[in-house]
């Protein structure tokens, strides 16, 4: 009985030793810009756009906000942005960050 479990056990770490080298745990180096976007009364406006621009490179990313009015840009790289947000009706307002 104590070599089955012997076997089953170095099944068990042959398995174990064939699946966690292709985990990877990996980091990015960019950053996240978030926010929400309400109107002047202070509702949410939900699926509005919002184009964030990295000043320095033109790379844009664009976004839409959820039913509460947020969202968010993740993997940026580091930098200057400025951001465009269209709601469909209200004019485009701009910020720079």
């Amino acid at each position: 009985m104590t070599s089955r479990r012997a076997g089953v056990f170095l099944r068990f770490l042959i398995v174990v030793g064939a699946v966690l080298p292709n985990v990877s745990f990996s980091q990015t180096a960019g950053g996240t810009i978030l926010g929400a976007v309400k109107d002047p009364q202070g509702a949410a406006v939900p699926e509005a756009s919002v184009t964030i621009s990295n000043n320095a490179t033109g790379v844009t990313r664009a976004v839409l906000t959820n039913r509460n009015g947020s969202y968010q840009a993740a993997n940026l790289q580091p930098g200057s942005y400025g951001l465009t947000v269209k709601a469909a009706s209200t004019c485009p307002s701009s910020s720079a960050t």
